[in-house]
């Protein structure tokens, strides 16, 4: 059973948030200046300071008041709030480690009892024949060895050892053994650790800041990492991360999880590439180590297979080995093609549609249990598309429940929908969620199927808490403007701040100034204000955005500053440049950051005097006003400057030193990128494809998109741009280039990620938008990408 959620005092809660709002405007620090000093992440440090009803730790709260300059009474009075919002008034360091555990939102178990159906790892189909009614009881087959389990184990014995501080992964297919390969790797490696699970990716950011990890070896468990994921500063990071395992802990931390490929490539093509899950996951790190798991058996492992088989007497191996419905023998253990006859021959159309309806939930952002209630309005909002407004035969939900519930084979037998058990809740269940192998079936047959209007409609009714803000980003992607304002809505009446900033985002992007003013009076958060100042700068209301951006904080006009100054600067560059200045002075920002944001302002002379006043002090210095002194075309001054610092000289890569010491061009490179960037040029449409098949980079790919798209074979292309990100970004360049507004429509009603990002910004950006356009940037677009309106 799932454990009930701590009771926190609201009225405390609020009061916590309001004293230390206070102190952090007080001290006049952005949240990632206070998390350097409290030596925490940004998130975390966000969290304690706005979310509502966040686990806070003791330790944690200390280390941000002392960050923050409170003084004893206001640190007293600071801690006596914490002990309020606490259950039972209990400080972790009081309780035990379970309790304490339970404290931080995270389930534990005792490695011995840490078995493979609380690991998640599929139950293994029996097709044995059985008696009408009949279920067994089936332990797991053998575990057949793999060729990743080596370097797996090599790395979760480092960590064990304290010689590794890194999230040990396994990237694969579905059901293809990588939880299996996990939890036989930590019980042959780990006795007598435990296992801390959170259960959301905010009891996960929380971990940091209490001591569970600190009081005995722990293991993380973090299968299914996509769990954990989120929208910057609402789920797993790498500052986070590093929270996590690179504090000096009397006991190990052993980190694991897993995900598919996938998973991986959905969650990190969002519109900011520097986003927090980019950056965990993608960018080259030390704090993530990847162990690749193969669709099916190689060559020994099918001999070990066979050797279990004949010794362990274990039909289910010999079955799997196989294959006869060519799924993979993994999967076949797993009970993939039971699970996909489950759906394919369903009896009933709404059996089908209520699992189409937890496969979109998943494709469009939902994480976490899928409860009945949005389950059942998604699925009915599915029917209603197919048939009308007819309504479904009386029962019809708890016969589909009944029908997709049902476990296949045996009493363990895999089922196509998981119930997650709490008796309290609605159906007996805290929710269901959708069998990885068929989730990942459905997600590919469906992944261009634009979800109706219900069922955005059904997860602004039903979803949870914990995830209307992400939903509302994916409404957002897809350019459902009003969905998305309903659901950033609805978590910013929750106390999330960041909702509360993308809807004032969509309200500027659609020049709603009315809506814009209005949120402003309703909610006076520095985000509102600086969205506001950046509306009435590009309308020319100079003196009212210079006013909005004094509204906000201090530190969140740090945050804002690029763009809103931007905004400002472009009408006003020696105001803007002047807010620049006060920055630097306060010692918000560097003298190089000052530097580069007056020469982006226009005022290259200043940029210039700046950067020759600091030419002695700042290591930086030579090099950036080599540059600069190179756009004010100042050669001479240049090359007084190389005379004065000769190490700029052997800076032989920059084309500026090149040039003026006649050094010859550097050879050509003939890396894979450099190649193809030579073959677009010479426009060798064979050879660039030739070399396309053959290293398939996204670099690659975008020129070869170009060079396709020059020689009018656009439907080549446009398949090219299904199949890799590079392509598709030069394919939607070219739609927008020609104004092919609906074609882009189309696009992003089918989740094109590329597609809706670069549209945004050439509707935030463009100047001389035609009338489509225009509708689009005001109305966005209906589901099934149409223009509304």
């Amino acid at each position: 059973m799932r454990q009930a959620e701590p009771m926190v005092d609201p009225v405390a809660d609020e009061q916590l948030r309001a004293l230390l709002g206070a102190l952090k405007t007080r001290s006049g620090l952005s949240y990632e200046k206070l998390a350097e000093r409290a030596s925490c992440s940004r998130g975390a440090a966000l969290n304690y300071v706005t979310k509502p009803g966040h686990g806070r730790g003791e330790s944690g709260l200390k280390a941000l008041l002392a960050a923050m300059g409170a003084d004893a009474v206001e640190s007293a009075e600071a801690l006596r709030l914490l002990k309020l919002t606490r259950p039972g008034d209990v400080a972790p360091d009081e309780v035990g480690f379970a309790a304490a555990a339970a404290m931080a939102d995270c389930t534990v178990w005792e490695m011995e009892r840490f078995t493979p159906a609380e690991a998640s790892v599929h139950a293994a189909i029996d097709r044995g024949a059985q008696a009408p009614g009949e279920h067994r009881l089936m332990a797991p087959p053998p575990y057949v060895p793999r060729v990743h389990d080596a370097a797996l184990r090599s790395d979760i014995t480092a960590a064990a050892g304290g010689d590794l501080s890194a999230l040990i992964m396994l990237r694969g297919d579905s059901s293809t053994g990588k939880t299996r390969s996990l939890h036989e790797a930590l019980r042959a490696l780990c006795p007598g650790w435990a296992v801390v699970r959170p259960r959301s990716a905010a009891a996960l950011r929380g971990l940091a800041a209490s001591d569970v990890l600190s009081r005995r070896p722990c293991v993380l468990w973090l299968n299914d990492l996509h769990k954990f994921l989120g929208a910057d500063g609402t789920g797993l990071s790498l500052d986070v991360l590093r929270d996590l395992l690179a504090v000096q802990r009397k006991h190990p931390v052993v980190a694991v999880g897993s995900l598919w490929a996938e998973a991986l490539s959905d969650a990190t093509t969002e519109e900011d590439r520097h986003s927090d899950t980019i950056d965990l996951l993608v960018t080259d790190n030390e704090w993530v180590r990847w162990h690749d798991v193969k669709p099916d058996l190689v060559a020994s492992e099918r001999v070990s297979a066979r050797e279990l088989a004949l010794r362990s007497g274990d039909a289910r191996l010999d079955e799997a080995l196989i294959d006869r419905d060519r799924v993979g023998f993994a999967q076949t253990l797993a009970g993939a093609f039971e699970l996909l006859q489950r759906y394919t021959n369903a009896p009933h159309r709404l059996n089908r549609l209520l699992l189409d309806a937890a496969a979109d939930s998943r494709r469009l952002g939902h994480t976490h249990a899928l409860p009945p209630a949005l389950l059942r309005d998604i699925t009915l909002g599915l029917w209603r598309e197919e048939r009308g407004r007819t309504s479904p035969p009386e029962g019809w939900f708890d016969g589909a429940l009944a029908y997709t519930t049902k476990p296949l084979r045996s009493a363990q037998g895999v089922r196509a929908l998981i119930p997650l058990d709490d008796s309290a809740a609605e159906h007996g269940t805290a929710g269901y969620d959708l069998a990885d192998y068929l989730d990942q079936h459905l997600q590919r047959v469906r992944r261009k199927i634009p979800p109706p209007a219900s069922f955005w409609d059904a997860c602004l009714a039903h979803a949870p808490q914990s995830q209307v803000h992400h939903l509302g980003q994916r409404a957002c992607q897809r350019l459902l403007y009003d969905h998305a304002i309903g659901l950033h809505r609805r978590a910013a009446e929750a106390g999330d701040l960041r909702a509360l900033a993308e809807w004032a985002a969509i309200l500027r992007l659609r020049d709603d100034l009315d809506g814009l003013t209005a949120l402003s009076t309703d909610r006076p958060e520095s985000c509102v204000f600086l969205e506001l100042a950046r509306l009435r700068a590009r309308q020319g209301m100079l003196a009212p955005a210079k006013q909005a951006w004094h509204q906000a904080e201090a530190a969140d006009r740090l945050d804002q500053a690029d763009r809103v100054l931007a905004d400002i600067g472009a009408r006003d560059p020696l105001w803007a440049a002047r807010q620049w200045r006060e920055l630097a002075a306060a010692g918000s920002i560097r003298p190089y950051r000052l530097i580069t944001k007056l020469y982006e302002l226009g005022l290259l002379p200043e940029a210039i005097a700046e950067c020759r006043s600091l030419l002695r002090r700042d290591a930086d210095m030579p090099l950036l006003l080599l540059t600069l002194q190179d756009k004010a075309g100042d050669d001479e001054a240049n090359l007084r400057l190389l005379e004065g610092f000769h190490e700029l000289k052997e800076k032989k890569y920059n084309p500026i030193v090149r040039r003026l010491t006649g050094t010859p061009a550097a050879p050509r490179g003939n890396d894979i990128r450099s190649v193809a960037a030579r073959l677009h040029e010479d426009g060798d449409l064979p050879k660039l494809r030739e070399h396309s098949e053959k290293y398939p980079d996204k670099i690659v790919r975008r020129h070869l998109t170009e060079l396709l798209l020059a020689a009018d074979l656009e439907d080549e292309a446009r398949d090219l741009a299904e199949r890799s990100g590079g392509a598709s970004r030069a394919y939607v360049a070219f739609l927008i280039r020609l104004a092919r507004w609906r074609d882009l429509g189309r696009l992003i009603a089918e989740g094109d990620n590329a597609a809706s990002t670069s549209l945004r910004l050439h509707l935030d950006g463009a100047q001389d938008l035609d009338d489509t356009a225009l509708r689009i940037k005001q109305h966005g677009l209906d589901t099934d990408g149409t223009i509304a309106g």
